[in-house]
């Protein structure tokens, strides 16, 4: 049980640059290997470990050019959280 009035928020963590797409290009399907079963807002927490792979990835894949300096590390900042 959580404390007294804190909230029910849950959190999707997204490798870099991933999460970068998902809140500036639309990418709008994350796979994971865990149906969780949640639906509406969510916060997105950005993961900092790097691997270069990503990165060429998204370059190939959607041709963005991102860089790791490019993007957050952490809860995105553009998307604050406002509680219900």
């Amino acid at each position: 049980m959580g404390r007294p009035n804190s909230l029910n928020i849950s959190a999707l963590s997204i490798a870099q640059p991933w999460a970068q797409c998902v809140i500036e290009y639309g990418k709008n399907v994350e796979n994971k290997t865990v149906n969780l079963k949640k639906r509406g807002t969510v916060l997105i927490y950005a993961s900092s470990s790097y691997q270069s792979w990503r990165f060429e990835s998204v370059r190939d894949d959607y041709r963005l050019n991102i860089e790791w300096d490019d993007v957050e590390k952490g809860i995105h900042p553009n998307e604050p959280f406002k509680p219900a």
